[in-house]
């Protein structure tokens, strides 16, 4: 038995988050949203996420010092 896929959505726009949690959870899928960095690894600390879906420039930012 497959488990549902549990998705982090990360995005500071509120309305991007939403599109993707309503498109996801319509699409049966689990899903946890974060605004920032600090909600984002607080939850992966404390959550198991099978997919971590991030805003492009946010992403970059976390990978350059």
């Amino acid at each position: 038995m497959t488990s549902t896929p549990h998705l982090l959505c990360v995005d500071d726009d509120t309305d991007i988050l939403a599109l993707l949690t309503n498109f996801f959870r319509k699409h049966s899928h689990i899903v946890s949203t974060a605004a920032n960095s600090t909600e984002m690894f607080a939850i992966l600390k404390n959550q198991p996420i099978d997919l971590v879906i991030a805003d492009c420039v946010f992403a970059f930012t976390m990978c350059v010092p």
